[in-house]
């Protein structure tokens, strides 16, 4: 199956967007690589998205020890 065009999307609980970027996706397993070290510990939503579908799971940045 040929990559399609997506969007990769974190934001904050509260809606707030922190990150966004173009990505090429295909169906099943795929591997998003971000930088996390600008994010302050604490729960955020990601999302990748190509206009028609979405999906949105939750994910947890921990701080340094």
């Amino acid at each position: 199956e040929t990559p399609s065009d997506y969007i990769f999307v974190i934001t904050t609980v509260d809606g707030r967007t922190v990150l966004e970027q173009n990505v090429q996706a295909q169906t099943g397993m795929n591997r998003v690589e971000v930088a996390l070290h600008n994010l302050s510990p604490g729960a955020y939503y990601y999302s990748l998205s190509n206009g028609t579908n979405r999906m949105t799971k939750r994910m947890m940045v921990m701080g340094d020890n």
